[in-house]
């Protein structure tokens, strides 16, 4: 369950955040001091540039992500609970979340994050750039209507495609396609006949 962080959490994010095993995946890896965090939390949840969610699994937060909307997209970071980390949280987390939105989305991680990587790849984010040590990955999230039309769009060239194949067939070898697409004839019927089936059910 994804859940909108709020001030009162901010000792919490605080004590994930200088522990020493999220300092060293993170980008910057300076130790944060309380009243600078303070401030961070309550400018945090005052920003519309700027959205932070718990990933909450049986009633225990073991996560955040964290979405920074610019000019570029929408850049992602997150970080796992010490105490839940090595559960694999971390691709859940980033699939869960990516399942409610949709948009141009990238990570900025540590070449030597592997863990991250693997988590990146398996959400289907794509390896962009390289800056140093700091690798950008990318991913193009779709609404199930953005992809519904994409599909219609690549049928579309693939009409043409298979019209294109027709008239070769025809061309080359008529006698020879004439008895195959025949087949094909009633294997669209049969196709038919099933959709109709599925309409009808239920």
């Amino acid at each position: 369950m994804i859940q909108e962080i709020t001030y009162n959490d901010w000792e919490l994010l605080l004590e994930w955040r200088n522990h020493p095993s999220v300092r060293t995946a993170s980008i910057s890896t300076s130790v944060i001091n309380v009243e600078e965090h303070k401030a961070y939390i309550k400018h945090l949840v005052d920003r519309e540039d700027r959205i932070q969610y718990f990933y909450v699994v049986d009633s225990i937060k073991v996560g955040y992500i964290r979405a920074d909307y610019n000019k570029d997209g929408t850049e992602l970071s997150y970080v796992i609970n010490p105490d839940q980390q090595g559960k694999g949280y971390g691709k859940r987390m980033m699939s869960e979340y990516l399942k409610t939105i949709s948009g141009d989305y990238y990570l900025h991680i540590k070449e030597s994050n592997i863990a991250s990587i693997k988590l990146a790849e398996y959400n289907g984010f794509t390896l962009d750039s390289k800056d140093g040590n700091i690798l950008k990955f990318k991913n193009k999230v779709m609404s199930d209507l953005e992809i519904i039309d994409a599909v219609e769009e690549a049928r579309k060239g693939n009409n043409t495609n298979w019209m294109d194949l027709v008239r070769l067939a025809f061309e080359v070898a008529p006698e020879k396609a004439r008895p195959i697409f025949a087949k094909i004839n009633d294997g669209d019927g049969n196709i038919s006949q099933l959709l109709d089936q599925l309409a009808k059910n239920g």
